[in-house]
Order: structure tokens, then sequence, then C-alpha cells
């Protein structure tokens, strides 16, 4: 680790060769918005196919996106105020969520033959379009819709609005540490999330729940891509130049027995998986050149895919054992996925989100009497 911390004046040089916006990020979302997909198919249908199951948990998807967040996120915070930071945050997620949102309800009010209460069915619409996407308000009519959950990926929506909400504050207290304070925070917040998870029988079931929704026990994958960015001259050319032996550890790590991987197991994740993970993201990305796409379906895909699970399970199919049948279901789920991720993509993000946010900032402009009505 002598590596990151000394002989400064080579590492900067071997960086001015690096192009920190030619990297494959686009691509790495979208592999791991399908194997997201993949992991809750094979789940949801109870898929016995042993290979598919390795497939679609080798790479653990919603820690790559939570560092990649971290890492663009700490270059906005160098462009925005907090005020315009979180106002384009806002429209970049609440739009989109809030379309799928009802669209799920009423698919599930129309196909699910039990009714909520209207305690039930308000403790649902508050809870659903806020940050409290984890929690249902109970109640019989959800318990026995699809899987028993209306879109259980929007947790991380949660957490991801605490992680905005903070990221000001966690910049401000970092700022101008050191490398090794980083590493030291990041390996020391990893320790915390591993220790909570082994004292689980210890803790009440509804503070456990609560800790699966917190920032605090993923704040370290954030927090990785953060340093990442802040000191990217020093960290992206090593990703680069060892990228193949980041690659290999993470895949030995990965094939290891379970009993031995385990013991490494913390909130949700495995912290030894997870930060292997974070620097393979960055050896990839950065490590293959240039591949971008032109339109992002990886936000809408995510908040999609468990809607139309859900629908084919209600619908009743709730266990794939044939190859053919699998095939079929799989094909026309994702086919449906993607017709509503270009919806999403196209219509709510690209025109009604884009235009919400620019009326928002030319009124906040106006407000602060930086341009006339």
């Amino acid at each position: 680790m002598n590596f990151l911390c000394n002989n400064e004046n080579k590492e900067t040089q071997n960086a001015s060769s690096v192009n920190f916006e030619s990297n494959c990020f686009d691509y790495i979302r979208i592999f791991c918005a399908l194997t997201i997909f993949l992991g809750h198919f094979v789940t949801d249908y109870n898929v016995p196919f042993t290979a598919l199951n390795f497939l679609a948990y080798f790479v653990r998807g919603v820690p790559v996106f939570f560092v990649l967040s971290g890492f663009l996120v700490a270059r906005s915070i160098e462009k925005y105020d907090v005020k315009e930071f979180l106002i384009r945050r806002f429209f970049r997620i609440y739009p989109s969520m809030w379309v799928c949102i009802a669209i799920n309800t009423v698919i599930i009010l129309i196909v699910n033959p039990y009714k909520p209460s209207i305690l039930d069915f308000l403790i649902y619409i508050i809870t659903q379009f806020t940050i409290c996407q984890f929690y249902t308000g109970g109640g019989y009519w959800l318990q026995e819709y699809g899987v028993g959950v209306p879109n259980g990926a929007l947790w991380t929506i949660t957490v991801d609005v605490q992680f905005y909400l903070s990221v000001y504050v966690i910049a401000k207290f970092m700022e101008k540490r050191t490398l090794k304070f980083w590493m030291g925070t990041i390996v020391a917040l990893s320790a915390v999330s591993l220790i909570l998870e082994k004292l689980s029988p210890l803790i009440p079931e509804i503070a456990y729940k609560l800790l699966n929704v917190m920032i605090f026990p993923f704040l370290y994958i954030f927090m990785f891509g953060m340093m990442v960015y802040n000191f990217r001259e020093r960290l992206i050319p090593f990703f680069v130049r060892y990228k193949w032996i980041i690659i290999l550890l993470y895949t030995v790590w990965e094939l290891l027995p379970d009993k031995i991987s385990d013991y490494a197991c913390g909130i949700r994740y495995n912290v030894v998986t997870t930060l292997l993970l974070m620097c393979t993201v960055f050896a990839v990305g950065y490590g293959f050149g240039k591949h971008r796409v032109k339109t992002d379906y990886t936000f809408a895909f995510y908040l999609y895919h468990i809607v139309v699970i859900n629908l084919v399970v209600e619908l009743g199919i709730t266990s794939i054992t044939n190859p053919f049948v699998f095939i079929t279901v799989f094909a026309s789920e994702l086919i449906a996925i993607m017709i509503l991720s270009c919806f999403s993509a196209h219509v709510i993000e690209k025109k009604v989100s884009n235009a919400l946010l620019k009326k928002a900032l030319v009124y906040r402009s106006i407000k602060n009497g930086e341009v006339k009505k």
C-alpha cells in the first residue's frame, strides 16, 4: 500500500495519461442491472439451475451502483451548492420513481383480489412516495400479492437519499484528509457493518430491519467511491496498472467455499467481497477504454424489473424448473421491462424530469435575484 502513499511525482506523471472521462461505467451499470434482474428472477421463481445462481450473484449489482454513486456525487458537489445539488438529485429520482409506483399501484389494485383498508392504503401511499419505500404498512393485501412486497428493489432509494442528504457533511469532515485517513475510515466502517451483522441475534428484529435500510452499514461503499474521485490522480492509475491482479483476487475470493468467505459477511453484503468488487469496478471501468451509451436505461430498468416479476408471480407462475419455460418467461419479462424502461427514460426522465428541473432552477435563480423574471 506504500505504493499509493509514496512516489507522488511518479504517480502524477502516470496520471497525466489517464482521461478520467474515458470509462465504461455505462456498460458496467447495464451488466449489473441485468444480474440484479437475473438474481431476483432465479430467487422468486425458485429456479434450480446452480449455474444461473452463480452467474446472478457473482457480481452484486447494488454495491456497484452505490460506489459509482459515491464517485459521481463527489464530482457533482464540486460543481453545485447544496440546494442545487439536492434539486438535481430530486428530479433525477422522484418523477421516474413516482410514475413507477403509480403504475405498480394500479396493477396491484386491478390484479390483487385482496383490497386494502383506507388506513393501509394511506400508509402505503405515504411511505412509497416519500423515502420509506421499504415499509408497506403491513396489511394482508400486500402480503398476498406477488412475492409479498410491492417493489423490494426500492429500499436502495431510501439509502441513496440518506447519502445525498449527508454527503456535504461527509465531504466537509473529510476535507484535506490524507489518503491513509480515508482508507482507515473505510476499513473501520466496513468492520462496523461486519460486527453489526455478527451481533444480529442480539439486536431486536425491528432495529435490525431498520439497519438494513439505513446509510450507516453501507457508508463505506459510498465513501470508497468518494475517495477514488478525490484521489483519482493517484488511485485510478493504480487500479488500471494492476487491473488483472485485482480481477484475479476478486475471482479467487468469490470461488472460495462459503464456509470460509461467510466469516466476512456484513449487513446485506460480504465486506471483503464488496471491497474487492469496488476495486474491480474501477479497474474494469478505466482499464478497458471508453465505451459509453447514448441513453442510460439502467435506473428505469431497476425500477420496473420487480414490478414485472411480481405481476407474473401473481398471475400464477411461482416456480420454474423447465429450461424452455425459463427461457420463455425470462425473455418475455425482459422485453416488458425494456418497454417500460424506454418509456421511463425517454418520456419521464428526458422530457418531464428535465423540463421540471429547468423550471426549478430558473425559479431558484429568480428567487435569488440572479436573473430577472
